[in-house]
């Protein structure tokens, strides 16, 4: 019986396994689903944190989350700016608040990471143009203007940072990926290949940041590159059989109606062994809705399993959302950040 078993699970499986065409190229067909992507397959333990929240401070959710020195440090989704929890108490630290005037403070947070070789915090402040730095603990210590906007950015060397807008400009402004030197003010062009049909941009930026390498997906191209010394690899170009056409993205002003139908990738998580990326389908009567669909990727046998659902097969608790962040190639974190009792948790995935 259990022969049997074995040979319908095949089956059910097989139309969803969709071949890699060369060593970088992946076709995928995000119509051929199987009921659930087991948290089996991939995690080898999970862990869980808990983040506590003071009775007056509300969160809309977490759109960025970094961990280092035994802190994390979260970007509300919002307007509660970014919040500092103590790793092992799960207690809330500081909280840099934006939309104030002074020298010192936020007008409007445009991006952040961690600076871990000066243990700073990195905000671009898009309200006057500048990048302000604060220690770990929330103390503001310096700010400098920058010349160009961007969407996200990264520090990935303690004199250089690394910037993201790959959006078509008209010649505006830098486009594409590009380095700073702080010491020497040298700019280098990593990405710069953006042309007019690259207009589109589906927020929040896509990579995964361990402090010495960036995985950056282009969601223009459908490419995932690895972002280190000073130049760019091609890791994998994805065949997306329902991805947004170029000449849609090209449009200036896409409508829910043009979008209709199509696919592009929400997020995902690299390691060593795995990449987990999740697509949205945009749905005319209702561009909010997350019409998610899961796909995993063996790197080392290129199997590829799609499904509407991650089922936690090794615990009881769910975390029914579609929150997925990176914290290293051997961690990733789901997140529940939609309670009502104050608290964030963590589901962090220790991966096989």
């Amino acid at each position: 019986m259990k022969k049997y078993n074995w040979i319908i699970y095949f089956f059910i499986l097989l139309p969803s396994c969709i071949g890699i065409k060369n060593q970088n190229s992946v076709e995928i067909d995000l119509s051929k689903t199987v009921p659930s992507i087991k948290y089996s397959t991939f995690v080898k333990n999970i862990e869980y944190v808990d983040l506590h929240l003071n009775d007056s401070l509300p969160i809309y959710g977490v759109e960025n989350l970094y961990l280092d020195e035994n802190k994390i440090f979260i970007k509300d989704r919002k307007s509660e700016g970014i919040l500092i929890f103590d790793a092992i108490t799960g207690k809330l630290l500081k909280r840099i608040n934006q939309y104030k005037e002074g020298p010192e403070e936020i007008k409007i947070i445009g991006a952040f990471c961690l600076d871990t070789y000066n243990k700073q915090l990195c905000i671009f402040d898009k309200g006057d143009m500048k990048i302000k730095l604060y220690d770990y603990s929330g103390d503001y210590i310096s700010s400098y203007v920058v010349s160009d906007f961007f969407i996200d950015m990264a520090k990935l060397d303690k004199n250089k940072s690394y910037y993201f807008y790959p959006i078509y400009t008209d010649n505006e402004q830098k486009e594409g990926i590009w380095t700073l030197n702080s010491l020497d003010k040298t700019v280098i062009h990593l990405d710069s290949s953006i042309t007019e049909n690259c207009r589109l941009h589906y927020f929040p930026m896509l990579y995964n940041n361990n402090g010495s390498m960036v995985y950056y997906y282009d969601r223009n191209r459908d490419k995932l590159s690895l972002v280190t010394f000073d130049k760019m690899e091609n890791m994998y170009s994805f065949d997306i059989r329902q991805r947004i056409p170029i000449e849609k993205m090209g449009l200036k002003d896409i409508t829910p109606q043009i979008l209709d139908g199509y696919s592009i990738l929400h997020n995902f998580a690299c390691s060593e062994n795995y990449l987990l990326l999740s697509f949205q389908t945009f749905d005319k009567q209702n561009i909010a809705k997350k019409n998610i669909k899961w796909v995993l990727l063996d790197r080392k046998t290129e199997e590829i399993i799609i499904s509407e659902h991650l089922d936690n097969d090794m615990a009881q608790e769910v975390i029914d959302n579609h929150l997925l962040f990176y914290l290293d190639d051997h961690t990733w974190i789901k997140v529940d950040d939609m309670t009502n009792d104050y608290l964030i948790r963590l589901q962090l995935l220790h991966l096989k």
